[in-house]
């Protein structure tokens, strides 16, 4: 495993579920994880409001833990706004999403996944 790859990895589990600011658009996300392919790494971010839209972004531009950065009372009303915004919709999308994982290709999706210890299985 590379060095970039266990920095990403590290920062990942510190500020897992933490929203943060992209620094190359400005943009408030919550992190939910990073990816990869043969090319590059990428962020995997949740846009903010009802589109709960993931937004991928090269590991070559950083994120800004706010939550290091703001108050607490600060941060926490952050997260209670992105919550009636964001996570309320997004529950009733998970639903969705548990409808669709019982199809067959909703079984033969689930059996992908990425360890993040030891890297894609």
């Amino acid at each position: 495993m590379d060095k970039n790859l266990r920095a990403i990895i590290r920062f990942c589990k510190q500020h897992d579920g933490e929203l943060v600011l992209e620094t190359t658009g400005h943009e408030l996300y919550r992190l939910i994880g990073f990816m990869s392919d043969d090319e590059d790494y990428y962020w995997n971010l949740r846009e903010f409001g009802r589109r709960c839209k993931e937004h991928y972004d090269s590991c070559v531009g950083g994120l800004i833990p706010i939550k290091d950065y703001l108050p607490e009372e600060i941060y926490d009303n952050l997260e209670r706004v992105w919550f009636i915004n964001t996570e309320i919709y997004f529950k009733h999308l998970h639903l969705q999403y548990d409808k669709w994982q019982e199809t067959n290709l909703g079984k033969r999706m689930a059996g992908i996944s990425v360890d993040i210890e030891n890297g894609a299985e």
